[in-house]
């Protein structure tokens, strides 16, 4: 009878130890799931983090360029890009200040070189995919005409997109040219 006493208790013991080691198991797995998941969505933000610094920063030197461009009376439009039907050939050019919503419903959209030559790509919305890409990030310059004045002044608004895991993004920043 005793012998019998003890071998139930020790397959009870037994069903006991197994079902903490499952317990201990689950557990462990949950712990190194959550730390997992911690890591991965702290390299994704670091990454989002690295890219939209990278970003803001191509989109100050777009800037920097086209003002380089209007500060040295730089050909401002590669390719045809008319205002009111009339072609613009420099900063300086009448033309270049009048409304650009004559010519495009809203916004003309660019690429810049390192000379401040802009490049007509198109007038559309949204940004024209024939933009180009570079390390990844695609830089567009996009002028509209100003809010505050009309025939004196443009809106620069540069734009750098990237994509990645999540989708697209971008970063702009704006300025106002002023007629020289």
């Amino acid at each position: 009878m005793l012998s019998e006493q003890s071998s139930r208790a020790s397959r009870t013991e037994k069903g006991q130890t197994l079902i903490e080691l499952i317990i201990v198991i689950t557990v462990g797995i949950i712990i190194v799931s959550a730390l997992t998941f911690a890591t991965i969505s702290t390299l994704r933000n670091a990454n989002f983090a690295k890219n939209q610094a990278q970003a803001t920063k191509l989109a100050q030197e777009a800037l920097e360029r086209v003002r380089t461009g209007r500060d040295r009376d730089v050909s401002p439009i590669g390719g045809s890009f008319t205002i009111t039907g009339n072609a613009v050939t420099s900063w300086s050019d009448p033309d270049m200040w009048r409304s650009i919503a004559g010519t495009c419903s809203l916004n003309a959209y660019f690429t810049v070189d390192p000379t401040g030559l802009l490049s007509y790509v198109a007038c559309s919305t949204p940004i024209p995919s024939t933009i180009i890409t570079a390390n990844g990030f695609t830089t567009a310059i996009m002028l509209s005409d100003s809010a505050a004045t009309s025939g004196s002044e443009k809106t620069a608004t540069a734009i750098v997109s990237w994509s990645d895991f999540s989708g697209t993004h971008n970063s702009r920043l704006t300025t106002v040219l002023r007629k020289l």
